[in-house]
């Protein structure tokens, strides 16, 4: 809000005393000293309280006990004239919000959609609109709007004459001295971007029309390096007796730094580090795409190759790792060149690519494309001195050969790839179903995880996880492992995929949720009856309710007190609308146990959904805490997520925490809990049974 001498006295006019109470709650946040806020119930009380002059702001529930429609509104415009409107109401009605607007309401929200950003921002760009009409009859306009982007880029447009102002700091941010900028309105269209000019035009203008409250847009502007800097810009029109708006002024932030640490965070959470390709999750989500057109289009064919770069290994131990990366860079260099537009490659393994091919004509065209890949790796590659010969084995599966799901499509061009390998290399082979039979990586560890299952060959690592508040250990992650018995300790990662094409991933599933209960338990009766335990569950569970009946099942055996089982589920799986996953995980919260949304990254969408969900704990990926060290915009946006997070009674956890000076920066910062090497390394349970027992505080 903007900041004033006295408490801005907000008048609520609401007669729900649970909206009213949610409503007060949002508006105060961190702002409760800056804002006054009355409530009434009935409209005459608020006609009453408006006769006495004392309001700054109204916000308006269109249906009262006494009033009910825009009826209301015009008797509290006509009551009050001088004083903004915020209408609220439960309905999605667009054009009850036009007439609001036209009215002459400011602003129009739905309840079920509000959050506290979203209400703090209405009701600022409508007490700064109220008090800049105000200062604009008083002709002291300009120096008034300056005060409400003191440090940022100043504009201010009379419409009438199109002169603008630009403040010296508007100037200096794009490179420019105070006398190389005039002050006509083409020295700032003309520098914006031209992929952006039509939607900042657009913005202007509808905010000019009255059709929105404020104006706000990102853009690029060109610097005088002929770079561009992304700016966020925000402007208020200017209007006199409700007539056309005579001028709009605002203010430029410097946003480039943001949006840098926004594009890194996504470029590391879908694309591999290496080939700069789409890594596996983001290959699986354009392929599930494609199966959703399928659907709606039963002949678009379309295809998955598997690709397999052999002797890869060979060059890595013969000539080093960094050789082994100039292939892999030169490898999916070429590939991608054989590539028809808009085809898709991504790297999910170490030597493995997978290529999405869409809207195929026929089978031939997929094999023409498999064929010039193999004729483009014929030629050698030349790795610094060295010449190196590569090869690659390719699978394809086609969308009309049986698989009905992404998993099983590229399950299928996997094993047509171990078929390729077996008849010799360097050669393609289109996937029948009998090759699943005879893949033996798959059969092979199929028959293995049934075994390990009998011989209990799973166990799990305990990760503790540090109260930043108390300085004490609060819980653990539990760590699934395999300890197979000739290929040595294995990840999830190396078997979760064919557990799950093998089904009997939920077995696994129920062995390892009993055997961490069974031992929360134990250190429950040695006097940590709050000990709580996080485990992550394979994302087949989820479908169809299978982890309730799987958790309600263990928690009768064991007895384990529900509310120290913590389910986590990835943010990449909370947002991609899985069938009844929010119903499951409203379930779960009702059952009394603790939600998680497990590495969080500020590119994942809004956070207000996972309350509805029953989430109570965000944690935020790795890579994100460590750049926060040196990196001002990082911190930034870190904080205003854990403000908004603890707004909402939502705990943040930081994740792979390395350092005791990131263990500490997190304390600083307000969030409540960290994990990771410089709190503990993953532990068996033995050795968190003694660290329990010392009950030692650890400082951060």
């Amino acid at each position: 809000m903007v900041k004033m001498a006295m408490p801005t006295h907000i008048l609520l006019v609401e007669d729900n005393p649970g909206d009213a109470k949610l409503l007060e709650a949002a508006l105060k946040g961190d702002h409760a000293d800056e804002c006054h806020i009355e409530r009434v119930d009935r409209l005459s009380k608020g006609l009453e309280r408006l006769s006495e002059g004392k309001v700054d702001i109204v916000l308006l529930d269109l249906f009262l006990p006494d009033s009910s429609g825009l009826s209301s509104l015009r008797l509290v415009l006509e009551a009050a004239p001088h004083v903004p409107v915020v209408v609220l109401t439960g309905l999605n009605d667009r054009e009850t919000a036009m007439r609001s607007l036209k009215e002459g309401a400011q602003d129009f929200l739905l309840k079920d959609d509000l959050n506290g950003a979203l209400l703090h921002r209405s009701i600022k760009y409508s007490i700064e609109r109220h008090r800049l009409l105000k200062k604009a009859q008083e002709n002291e306009e300009r120096y008034f709007l300056a005060a409400l982007g003191s440090n940022d880029g100043l504009w201010d447009w009379d419409l009438k004459s199109n002169q603008v102002y630009f403040s010296p700091r508007w100037k200096i941010m794009l490179g420019h001295d105070e006398t190389e900028i005039g002050n006509d309105s083409d020295e700032w269209f003309r520098r914006i971007h031209p992929e952006d000019l039509a939607k900042v035009r657009n913005g202007l203008s509808e905010h000019l029309s009255g059709k929105s409250s404020h104006f706000a847009n990102e853009h690029r502007l060109r610097h005088k390096d002929g770079g561009y800097r992304w700016v966020l810009c925000r402007g208020l029109a200017v209007t006199r007796n409700g007539h056309r708006a005579s001028r709009i002024a605002g203010s430029f932030t410097d946003i480039t730094e943001q949006k840098r640490l926004e594009e890194s965070l996504l470029q590391r959470a879908f694309y591999d580090p290496l080939t700069k390709l789409p890594n596996r999750l983001l290959f699986i989500e354009n392929l599930h795409q494609s199966f959703i057109r399928l659907e709606r289009d039963k002949d678009n064919l379309f295809s998955v190759f598997f690709l397999d770069l052999d002797r890869l290994k060979f060059v890595n131990d013969s000539l080093g790792h960094s050789a082994g990366d100039g292939l892999l860079t030169e490898f999916s260099y070429r590939v991608k060149r054989c590539l028809r537009p808009g085809d898709l490659v991504a790297r999910v393994g170490g030597d493995e690519f997978t290529v999405l091919l869409d809207h195929l004509q026929d089978k031939g065209e997929a094999i023409g494309v498999a064929e010039r890949i193999l004729t483009e790796l014929k030629e050698p590659f030349l790795i610094g001195d060295t010449e190196i010969i590569g090869s690659a084995s390719i699978g394809i599966a086609f969308s009309n050969s049986g698989p009905s799901s992404p998993d099983e499509l590229v399950r299928a061009a996997d094993a047509a790839m171990y078929q390729a390998k077996t008849l010799g290399k360097a050669r393609y082979e289109v996937y029948e179903p009998s090759m699943s039979q005879n893949a033996p990586k798959f059969l092979q560890l199929e028959a293995d995880l049934r075994r390990a299952l009998q011989k209990q060959e799973f166990f799990s690592l305990y990760q503790p996880i540090l109260s930043l508040k108390t300085g004490r250990i609060i819980g653990a992650e539990a760590l699934f492992r395999w300890q197979h018995p000739q290929r040595g300790l294995l990840m999830p990662a190396d078997f979760v995929p064919i557990a799950e094409g093998a089904g009997i991933m939920a077995a696994i599933d129920m062995f390892k949720l009993k055997t961490i209960c069974v031992q929360n338990k134990a250190w429950h009766s040695l006097g940590h009856p709050h000990f709580m335990l996080s485990v992550r569950f394979s994302n087949g569970v989820f479908k169809e309710g299978a982890v309730i009946r799987l958790i309600r099942k263990t928690l009768e055996e064991t007895q384990m007190d529900p509310g120290t089982l913590e389910v986590e589920i990835s943010g990449l799986t909370a947002f991609q609308n899985v069938p009844g996953l929010p119903e499951t995980l409203v379930e779960l919260g009702r059952m009394g146990i603790l939600l998680a949304l497990n590495h969080f990254s500020p590119g994942f969408p809004k956070l207000n959904a996972l309350k509805e969900w029953s989430v109570h704990n965000i944690r935020i990926e790795e890579g994100f805490v460590r750049q926060m060290l040196d990196n001002s915009a990082a911190v930034s946006l870190a904080r205003m997520i854990v403000e908004n997070c603890h707004q909402m009674g939502l705990e943040v956890t930081g994740e792979g925490v390395q350092t005791h000076e990131e263990l500490k920066f997190l304390k600083e910062k307000e969030w409540d809990a960290a994990q990771g090497p410089a709190v503990s390394p993953p532990l068996g349970a033995d050795r968190l049974t003694q660290l329990l027992a010392d009950d030692r505080r650890l400082s951060a």
